[in-house]
């Protein structure tokens, strides 16, 4: 397993299985100089005293469900602070139905739609929880941050707000970005990326390269 020392402040622990990282996040990250950490990064959370919050368990896949796919792209606001969009394919982003139950909310979220998974995101900053998104654009206030290095996770969750887990993985997106430099992103890790070949799909190096 890849293991690196992170500066004071940064938080993060590892699984203990070496995951895989798309070519294409491959190609677009050694043109920008950003390093790939084939490793996963699970965001530590703020402690909840809230019954509800099931957001430290996982939900699995069910067996024939289409594998939910995640990436993020951060760039900096022309104002303030930052702006993160998050991509997916074979997921439903959306708020939780108010007349669920919690015998309901403990399953796993399946659109009978589209036959995927849904639910919403969990946003992380430095190991912290920040909220919940429902949405693929998020503002990250200056507030959010410190100076130099910095850690965003962004996880899928299901309605009940377990994090959602396919083949063993939880699907997770981690970034670290210093605020000092003019490139942003210096570390990407992604367990199941959206961004694919450049084949239509939601991979497009064009964004990728305009990170920072």
């Amino acid at each position: 397993m890849f293991m690196r020392a992170f500066p004071q402040g940064i938080l993060a622990a590892f699984f203990v299985s070496v995951l895989g990282v798309s070519a294409c996040t491959r190609a677009v990250t050694a043109n920008s100089g950003t390093e790939v950490i084939t490793a996963l990064e699970a965001p530590v959370q703020r402690a909840s005293n809230s019954p509800m919050d099931h957001s430290h368990m996982p939900v699995l896949l069910p067996d024939g469900i289409p594998v939910p796919t995640l990436s993020i792209v951060i760039t900096r606001d022309w104002m303030s602070g930052l702006n993160l969009e998050i991509l997916t394919e074979n997921y439903v982003m959306d708020a939780p139905p108010s007349t669920l139950d919690m015998s309901v909310l403990m399953q796993p979220s399946i659109n009978h739609e589209t036959g995927f998974a849904e639910g919403h995101a969990h946003l992380y900053v430095n190991g912290i929880k920040i909220q919940r998104v429902y949405g693929n654009h998020v503002h990250l206030p200056d507030s959010l941050f410190k100076p130099g290095l910095n850690q965003i996770n962004v996880s899928i969750n299901n309605h009940g707000h377990m994090y959602w887990m396919a083949n063993g993985r939880q699907i997770i997106a981690t970034l670290y970005i210093d605020l000092d430099q003019d490139n942003l992103v210096k570390h990407r890790f992604e367990s199941y990326p959206a961004m694919k070949a450049a084949d239509g799909s939601l991979c497009t190096t064009e964004r990728m390269s305009q990170e920072g």
